[in-house]
């Protein structure tokens, strides 16, 4: 029996896309003495969730707690 892909290419991942109204911002993110100018940031208007790009999330050193539900900022 065949597969459709050849063996060193995986078969593509489903994509589910979801329509949500959402607006940009820009603002000045400052954390500490840390200052990034300009950042865009992605806000849904039906909750109070928000979207960072990775083009901010690249610039910090992160450390995610998964079992303690905690994130810090480390320099």
């Amino acid at each position: 029996m065949s597969t459709p892909y050849s063996s060193w290419f995986s078969p593509p991942a489903p994509v589910l896309v979801v329509s949500v109204i959402s607006d940009v911002y820009s603002f000045d993110l400052i954390i500490g003495d840390w200052r990034l100018p300009n950042v865009d940031l992605i806000g849904d208007t039906e909750s109070d969730l928000i979207i960072l790009g990775r083009n901010v999330l690249n610039k910090l050193r992160l450390l995610l707690d998964g079992l303690s539900q905690q994130t810090r900022i480390l320099e």
